[in-house]
Order: C-alpha cells, then sequence, then structure tokens
C-alpha cells in the first residue's frame, strides 16, 4: 500500500503503554500502520509491521484475521507466513535505501521508516513512549515467555534523536503525541489537534 493522497501523513502506532489512552476512534480515514499487538488495539490499519520471527511465530495465524498488509524484515517469517518482505540493516536513523529500514533498536523507528518508503512526509506517533510507564512496558501488559519484554531504552532514544536529525534534513514532519514520553526529540502535540 501507498500513502499518496495529498495530506502525506501516517500515523504509527507503537506498543507504549499510552497507547491505550489514545481517541484512536478519529483515525478511520487516516492511513495507519501498527506494530506487533497493536493491530488488536486498532484493526483497521492498513500495515501491521512486526520485525521479530519470534513474534510471527508465536502471532502469525491470530494475524489472518488482519485485513491490511502485512510486513516484516524476517524473510523466513515472510515466507513461512506469505508476508511483504523488507530488508533491515543494522544503524540509526532514517535508510534512503528504499525497501530498507535501519533498526534503531525498535520496531516503531522501522514502522516510521515504512512508512516514509509508501508515501507519508508527516507521521504522527502513538505509544512511542521510550520506557515504562506506570510500571508497564506496553499497553498490554507483558509479551508472554519467549518474547522480549524490555529495550535498551538508552539505544532506543538515541535511534530516535537520529531519526529526528534525519527527518529534518530530508522533510519529514514527525509529531509524538504520547504524552509522557522520554523521547524528546520531536514535537509534541494533542493527536486530536494534529489530525
Amino acid at each position: 500500500m501507498e500513502f499518496t493522497d495529498k495530506r502525506q501523513t501516517a500515523i504509527v502506532i507503537a506498543s507504549g503503554p499510552s497507547a491505550n489512552d489514545a481517541e484512536l476512534e478519529r483515525l478511520v480515514g487516516w492511513p495507519v500502520v501498527v506494530v506487533n499487538d497493536c493491530w488488536r488495539l486498532y484493526s483497521g490499519a492498513d500495515i501491521l509491521y512486526a520485525c521479530d520471527y519470534q513474534w510471527w511465530d508465536k502471532y502469525a495465524a491470530d494475524t489472518d484475521a488482519f485485513s491490511g498488509e502485512r510486513v516484516t524484515q524476517s524473510k523466513e517469517s515472510a515466507e513461512r507466513y506469505g508476508l511483504t518482505y523488507i530488508k533491515g540493516e543494522a544503524g540509526l536513523g532514517f535508510s534512503e535505501q528504499h525497501g530498507v529500514v535501519k533498526n534503531n533498536h525498535n520496531s516503531g523507528a522501522q514502522a516510521m521508516q515504512l512508512a516514509h518508503q509508501r508515501g507519508a512526509r508527516r507521521l504522527i506517533l502513538i505509544g512511542f513512549d521510550g520506557g515504562p510507564l506506570g510500571g508497564r512496558m506496553h499497553w498490554f501488559g507483558n509479551h508472554p515467555k519467549g518474547l522480549a519484554n524490555d529495550s535498551p531504552w538508552h539505544a532506543v532514544i538515541a535511534g530516535h534523536r537520529q531519526m529526528a536529525i534525519d527527518a529534518e534534513r530530508m522533510g519529514i514532519e514527525i509529531i509524538n503525541t504520547s504524552r509522557h514520553s522520554a523521547i524528546d526529540c520531536y514535537s509534541k502535540a494533542r493527536l486530536t489537534d494534529c489530525l
């Protein structure tokens, strides 16, 4: 799917605890990319992105109910479950190579790059908390055994800082609507003021 309408805006929903409080009913009609379990929070998304093969091994059958495109950087998962493959590479910031996303130590930043490569020049972020909130790591609680529940938060934040530098150079507007976020390198606004 390409985000080619005149607004060139995409909403990216990550798994941070604050995603649970967002007014997601306002997203109808907007291009939306969800990360991992967020498809359960907003099933009307256009794209579901999950990078880890462990996640797909656990949830691929469940996501058959998802009507949008399913994307991963796991070549093995793409072949096994009929997903769209995008190449992942080490590094921070935005990849300027189409069909490649830089790791940035988190799936949310990878999904942002995917949305940009699909035509978005304005990214509205939901659930980008950059750390635990109220003792919770994700809006749904913890992943089950075998899936990672923690992230190297200093590295995640460093990745977003490079993303912000690249975005300014590339003419990409990024707005973080997460109320309490350790990711402080993007402009902040309420979701209702962005749509």
